[in-house]
């Protein structure tokens, strides 16, 4: 056993020499081969691999045999423009006779290995062997929006790097692209991606835009198991192709040789490895000229203005029509809720009062609850803005009158808010609307409701959406994307939120790097999102919020399209039944891909 074990080192170690002495097989020039002496090499290195690996079983020839075949497709020599067609069904479409038979040569011959072995194996081979069975393309059917649709599911690596600061990255996709289109330089493609940050793309995928949906219960108490993947008829596919998008260190994207796996933790960098992954999976695929929008949710929406920014600088441009903000973060620091931020209280005051009327906790009465919404909104930026800035000037009277409003609109007593100075955190709403029933509401979405058993431990009865999407996803990647899963990363690899440079800035100042965590720092995202627009006069926006999402509320959403000087006519605000993830509920999914289709097409 050892000694085989030995045997197979060696052979990892020549292929590995291989690599470093033979440089035209592993450098961007291996596509031009032209001269006798290269395909003499590219030869001789063929049959030096095929003659060590005879041993190994095809799962292991594969992942021995891909770090060799991209460097012949685009990781490091980025195939001609229209070469990797959407409809493309394997590398070999790309290779030239003679990297075909590079191909050929090791493939003949393998044999399995044992099961320990085999892990042992796995356990010395290089990183790049996670994407030794890319590409993946399967072949699929399906009924969107009444249209049967032949499509591809296509997953990939796609190799990005930066020549200013060394920086790299294998980013891996997995993308839908409609089969027999005419002309794909006007079928436009959606880059879809979450937020964190930083997590992969599931929860989009399978929540909302996947050919495959999770299937969610009208039944909130519903046991999670019963949840199941289904078909989904309402997602885009006939109208645009859609490629979900996985920062480097999350589903299968890793940071190239080198790059520290921090590089890209700042919301520019960040956000700037979107930029170059748009512009690459573009030119890889022919899509250079396809109308391009890109849908972020959460911590994603930052991403999104800050990469609509730098997208509205490159040249030649990659023609952005539109960005989709779902649950928007952008004025995360003026919304968030510090004791002393009293614009918190203000913004998430219709929230709290649309969880308030989902719970039963005050009288409806005729009204429907944007009727009720219009009331609470217009207390809000009025007398309980003025209430709340007078502070311990307010008159006494006045603050009962005030408190009696806030257990109008949002059902906690007139008492509670008298104690606690007229104000409530969302954290804090979320252990008393339900405090009599010994219940807390979830924070991602808080039509969720689940006792409390320990005083000191909050749960979030929400998360069991999250959880069902990625337990669905491992099943799905595996049975329809043939896709294995086993070194996926499904959760953030960034530690905590001060793991992560939130890249403000000192206004007025030209350098203010430094200095982006000072009490005069400024976190201008909305400002990015501006600049783009202003860049490019096509470029429409979209900002939806659901009503139950005690993240990012549907008032900071409101605040954030009045305060960002965003043109009027160029933006749309929608709401959803729902939380964070408002896809959840079927009746928003479905009203969630007509609002999507609207920005397609250029609708109001």
């Amino acid at each position: 056993m050892r000694e085989k074990l030995f045997s197979y080192t060696v052979i990892i170690l020549i292929i590995f020499l291989s690599f470093i002495f033979y440089p035209p097989l592993s450098s961007p020039l291996f596509l031009s081969l032209k001269q006798n002496e290269e395909q003499v090499k590219a030869r001789e290195i063929s049959g030096q691999i095929e003659r060590g690996l005879k041993k190994f079983s095809d799962e292991n020839q594969r992942k021995i045999e891909k770090p060799l075949i991209l460097n012949l497709t685009q990781k490091v020599a980025p195939a001609p423009e229209n070469a990797m067609h959407p409809g493309f069904k394997n590398a070999d479409s790309i290779l030239n006779p003679i990297e075909i038979e590079v191909k050929k040569d090791l493939s003949e011959g393998f044999k399995a290995l044992g099961k320990d072995e085999k892990t042992e194996l796995q356990e010395k081979a290089p990183e790049s062997c996670l994407w030794s069975f890319l590409p993946i393309v399967t072949k699929h059917q399906g009924i969107f929006n009444g249209q049967l649709i032949d499509y591809s599911a296509m997953i990939e690596e796609t190799f990005i790097s930066d020549s200013k600061n060394g920086n790299s990255a294998h980013l891996v996709s997995i993308a839908y692209i409609r089969e027999g289109v005419d002309d794909y330089s006007r079928r436009p493609v959606i880059f879809l991606f979450n937020g964190g940050p930083i997590v992969p793309s599931v929860y989009l995928h399978l929540g909302a835009f996947g050919p495959k949906r999770v299937f969610f219960s009208d039944d909130l108490d519903a046991d999670p198991q019963s949840f199941h993947l289904i078909d989904n008829p309402y997602t885009v596919l006939d109208v645009a192709d859609l490629v979900f998008f996985d920062p480097a260190g999350t589903g299968l994207s890793r940071v190239g040789e080198g790059t520290s796996p921090d590089a890209y933790f700042s919301v520019e960098e960040d956000s700037r490895q979107l930029t170059q992954f748009v512009g690459a999976w573009s030119r890889a695929h022919g899509r250079l000229d396809s109308p391009k929008y890109l849908f972020g949710e959460s911590y994603g929406t930052i991403r999104a203005a800050v990469a609509a920014r730098q997208i509205s600088n490159l040249s030649p441009a990659l023609h952005l029509n539109g960005v989709f903000l779902m649950g928007q973060a952008l004025n995360i620091v003026e919304t968030s809720s510090r004791p002393a931020n009293i614009i918190s209280y203000v913004v998430s005051l219709p929230t709290l009062a649309a969880l308030g009327w989902y719970h039963g906790r005050m009288e409806r009465g005729e009204r429907t609850l944007e009727q009720f919404l219009d009331e609470v909104r217009l207390f809000a930026r009025t007398d309980y803005l003025t209430a709340l800035f007078q502070g311990s000037t307010l008159p006494p009277l006045e603050k009962e009158r005030v408190a009696k409003k806030l257990e109008e609109f949002t059902g906690l007593p007139a008492e509670f808010y008298i104690q606690n100075n007229l104000r409530v955190s969302k954290f804090r709403f979320r252990l008393e609307l339900l405090r009599d029933k010994g219940e807390v509401i979830g924070y991602y979405d808080g039509r969720y409701k689940e006792k409390q058993v320990k005083p000191e431990e909050v749960p979030d009865p929400s998360r069991k959406i999250t959880s069902a999407i990625v337990n669905c996803f491992k099943s799905y990647a595996k049975e329809h994307l043939k896709l294995d899963v086993t070194n996926y990363i499904f959760n953030s690899p960034v530690k905590g939120l001060e793991g992560w440079k939130w890249n403000g800035t000192i206004p007025f100042s030209k350098d203010s790097s430094s200095l982006a965590t000072t009490p005069f720092s400024d976190w201008p995202y909305m400002e990015s999102l501006l600049k783009a627009m202003m860049e490019n006069p096509g470029l429409r926006v979209v900002v939806g919020a659901g009503y139950h999402d005690l993240t990012t509320t549907i008032g900071a959403s409101e605040f954030a399209v009045t305060q960002s000087g965003w043109p009027e006519e160029r933006v749309r605000l929608v709401y959803y039944e729902g939380g964070h993830m408002a896809y959840s509920v079927e009746e928003s999914l479905i009203k969630m891909m007509k609002d999507v289709r609207t920005l397609l097409l250029g609708g109001e």
